[in-house]
């Protein structure tokens, strides 16, 4: 595969539109989603990738480099089956459910 298919195999795998953020308000935290700009989705993809290349390699049956983790994530984020791909599914799932103190978000 040529690289910029990879890439934007990879943005159109972990595109998100909403993220989850605490805000305080009279004392009290709440979980606010809010809407994601497009350098945020970049960075926040990034991140997912970064992150879930760290925890391949951390697991003690895989002795990987990091180049090696983090192409295995990749292609696992291909196949949606990688660690990154849970992280946005976590995220979006957080934002669903935290969608009644939308009212918050000024």
């Amino acid at each position: 595969m040529r690289t910029e298919t990879v890439l934007n195999t990879l943005q159109k795998r972990l595109k998100i539109s909403v993220e989850v953020k605490k805000v305080t308000s009279r004392r009290s935290t709440h979980l606010v989603p809010f809407p994601v700009k497009s350098r945020r989705k970049v960075y926040l993809i990034t991140k997912w990738i970064y992150n879930g290349s760290k925890k391949l390699k951390k697991m003690k049956k895989f002795k990987n480099t990091t180049s090696k983790a983090l192409e295995l994530e990749i292609m696992n984020t291909i196949f949606k089956k990688s660690n990154s791909y849970k992280f946005k599914k976590y995220s979006i799932r957080n934002a669903i459910q935290n969608r009644a103190n939308a009212h918050f978000r000024w």
